[in-house]
């Protein structure tokens, strides 16, 4: 049962953080429409080396935003700007590789590429070394840098990984069980206004994190 709880909150987190619209998180498809219906200067830009320019001609490819889509020109340009150090394009190298669109999928590769991005502090990629430690999934399943990956997204504000690391805390997985610090960080990710559906959901692991240590000191 364990398992499976894990398994799904580490799911929810890693789906939350690509949360596609043919492959782009929903948040950012606004975001791309400058770029692309720029796109002789996007490509000009993208030419000279420009990193950033590099992942915005991306982005219009991958999606047909643009220009007509084509996965493969997509990956290449992910990956000329990931190579620069680029810390959203080492993201997008590895959900290229974890996904296999435009390349052939290869599990360690997207694990490589997002650690480099994971050591910038980008969150999304955060989320995605955490639960790829978890899993076993492109590197040797290990729970205690799991818990690692997880703590430093939490600490850099993500609400899910703030409950998530509340879980850890709550039941030994990776961490010292620590019922004081899992009220900690589930209170830290109740407190949340930027994403009220966790708010919630936090609040109530706290809830029951608190009736169950009522009930173990009567």
């Amino acid at each position: 049962m364990k398992e499976s709880k894990f398994a799904l909150i580490f799911g929810c987190l890693f789906i939350s953080s690509v949360f596609m619209v043919w492959g782009i998180p929903a948040y950012a498809v606004n975001s791309l429409w400058p770029a692309c219906d720029a796109i002789n200067k996007t490509i000009q830009n993208a030419n000279l080396g420009d990193r950033v320019a590099q992942k915005e001609l991306a982005d219009c490819y991958y999606t047909g935003t643009g220009v007509e889509r084509n996965l493969e020109t997509a990956a290449k340009l992910y990956l000329k700007s990931a190579e620069q150090g680029y810390a959203p394009s080492q993201y997008w190298s590895g959900n290229i590789y974890q996904s296999g669109r435009g390349v052939e999928k290869n599990y360690r590769q997207s694990f490589w590429w997002m650690k480099l991005a994971a050591e910038q502090d980008y969150i999304p990629a955060i989320v995605a070394v955490a639960t790829m430690y978890a899993l076993g999934e492109g590197v040797t399943k290990d729970y205690v840098q799991s818990a690692y990956w997880t703590r430093r997204a939490a600490e850099l504000g993500s609400p899910g990984d703030q409950k998530l690391l509340g879980l850890l805390y709550e039941t030994g997985r990776g961490v010292p069980e620590d019922p004081e610090q899992a009220k900690y960080w589930y209170s830290r990710a109740a407190s949340q206004q930027n994403d009220l559906s966790e708010a919630r959901s936090a609040q109530r692991y706290l809830d029951a994190l608190n009736q169950k240590l009522i009930r173990e000191h009567k």
